[in-house]
């Protein structure tokens, strides 16, 4: 009976999950309906860094998968570029390989299709997250999903086509997160944080500063409820995970940082060290500040929540406990609100990009 209770929740899962992919695809197609763009009109979204930077890195991941160029050498890029650290990210991103099924002159036009797939499998991953997270809000779980398909990242970011992947797998490694610090199993964490710094340095660097400012977040709060031997336990599997994901990566990771570090883009052609010697500690900071402010402004409106709810009258105080009574719940409770905050604190950051409607 009980076999039989959990095929139909399964059943129930799949369909939803289903429906929530669906009703994705509905909505980019009617977008690309609306705006004339491809494969149901003749136009492309390439505007800025899509444009400029993105796409020329997709015609040369099409070049080296099917052979006309090598992973390392590109001897047409500025007289002769060594762009391993630029491709090898684009090699083992899975989206990628769709463009195969367009052709190399059609590419420009393929990358509509490519944003289509990132947003569905977003929604449908943000739809695992609800199902796993929250079984019995079963409801919520298609809006939600939706919403978070096309959440303000997906309208300022897509221009930058690598870093869609972002909403595709977070939820995935917030589960993973979860079942470390329940179970102790770092083995899914350390292979989803490797493999988003395989990604993007970038994004990857912003995903484990969430794990380490989180994971302070998680003990504040454990350190109550948990006995300190569990408290080590899980402590020591974060710590197990997170050098097991660094290394898992570094055959991206090591070429990336090397490039970044000798980047143009740190001014006049010279390392991030010496722009630091240059110009004192203000371009450390500015460059702290541009990884890390979304966790920190999270962070620090935790605390604020914190101190403003000690200082709540106390029959209040023990309303908000009473309906957060299980210890899973206040820590899901709290882990959104900071999941929130580091999105809201996102989209102030976009909103200067001219997005076209």
């Amino acid at each position: 009976m009980q076999m039989v209770g959990k095929w139909e929740e399964n059943k129930k899962n799949i369909g939803q999950t289903a429906l929530t992919a669906m009703l994705a695809l509905g909505l980019f197609a009617l977008l690309f309906l609306i705006r004339d763009l491809f494969p149901l009109g003749d136009g492309s979204i390439l505007m800025i860094d899509l444009h400029s930077q993105y796409v020329p890195l997709l015609y040369r991941f099409y070049d080296v998968v099917t052979g006309q160029k090598n992973l390392f050498m590109d001897l047409n890029a500025s007289g002769g570029a060594y762009l391993y650290a630029d491709t090898i990210n684009e090699m083992i991103n899975p989206f990628n390989y769709i463009l195969l099924l367009f052709g190399r002159e059609r590419i420009y036009l393929a990358v509509n299709v490519l944003l289509a797939c990132y947003g569905t499998a977003s929604a449908v991953s943000a739809c695992v997250f609800l199902q796993k997270l929250w079984p019995e809000r079963n409801a919520w779980n298609i809006p939600l999903s939706i919403c978070y398909a096309f959440s303000a990242f997906c309208a300022g970011q897509f221009q930058i086509i690598k870093w869609m992947y972002l909403p595709v797998l977070f939820p995935l490694f917030l589960l993973a997160c979860l079942r470390l610090l329940r179970e102790k199993k770092w083995g899914m964490y350390a292979l989803l944080l490797g493999y988003q710094l395989a990604l993007s340095l970038q994004l990857g660097a912003m995903t484990l500063l969430f794990t380490l400012f989180g994971s302070g977040f998680c003990f504040a709060y454990k350190r109550k409820a948990d006995s300190a031997d569990e408290i080590k336990r899980t402590v020591s599997a974060l710590v197990i995970g997170t050098v097991t994901g660094v290394l898992l990566s570094a055959f991206v990771l090591l070429p990336n940082a090397i490039q970044l570090l000798h980047s143009a883009r740190s001014g006049e052609n010279q390392s991030y060290f010496d722009v630091m010697r240059q110009h004192g500690l203000n371009d450390l900071f500015e460059r702290i500040y541009q990884f890390a402010h979304p966790v920190l402004l999270a962070m620090a409106a935790g605390f604020v929540g914190k101190w403003f709810q000690k200082k709540l009258p106390r029959e209040c105080a023990i309303l908000i406990r009473k309906h957060c009574r299980a210890r899973e719940k206040r820590y899901s409770l709290r882990l959104c609100r900071f999941f929130h905050l580091c999105r809201v604190s996102k989209t102030f950051e976009i909103s200067r990009i001219p997005i076209p409607l």
